[in-house]
């Protein structure tokens, strides 16, 4: 069973962490988030199904959903209970029934066999400690020609290490 395993790095300046999950800063995130366009390079259609692990509190979640539309499906995928639940709350406020959350482990997204088209982690990978471990679980979770995409920013001072911050395993490729 071949795998389309696909690592696409964003070279994004440090990103700061004060509240840029809550809903009111969502519009301004738009603006330089440019989920459209990420979501246009990744190739998601109407009636596919994308796993949003790392989810957070669910911008790319509800961007996600919007995109596949009812025939689609959204798995949002956190170790954060408190997340989920927030997110759980905004679903249920648009009356948004295409996403199913998951509370995961840290080295397991607990994601179906063979149930998504595309992996989608962004700004988390950085947090997960055995990265064999969970691509072995996203590996099993893909369709025979589904995608992971990693999203993770680098710090300004990394990116002076040349080459150092493109590097990717090809283990599991």
């Amino acid at each position: 069973m071949a795998h389309n395993l696909v690592a696409l790095l964003l070279f994004a300046s440090q990103v700061t962490v004060q509240n840029i999950y809550s809903s009111d800063k969502w519009q301004e995130r738009d603006h330089w988030q440019k989920a459209p366009e990420i979501m246009k390079e990744m190739g998601i259609k109407s009636g596919d199904a994308v796993a949003d692990i790392g989810s957070h509190q669910g911008y790319m979640t509800i961007k996600f959903s919007n995109r596949v539309g009812s025939s689609g499906k959204v798995y949002a995928v956190d170790v954060n209970h408190s997340h989920l639940s927030k997110l759980g709350g905004l679903l249920d406020s648009r009356n948004i029934s295409n996403v199913e959350t998951i509370h995961s482990d840290y080295d397991d997204p607990k994601l179906p066999k063979e149930s998504i088209d595309y992996a989608f982690i962004m700004d988390a990978y950085h947090e997960m400690d055995d990265h064999m471990d969970i691509l072995k679980h996203v590996k099993n979770a893909l369709r025979p020609v589904g995608k992971l995409v990693v999203l993770e920013p680098i710090q300004n001072d990394r990116r002076a290490e040349p080459g150092a911050n493109r590097k990717v395993s090809m283990r599991l490729t």
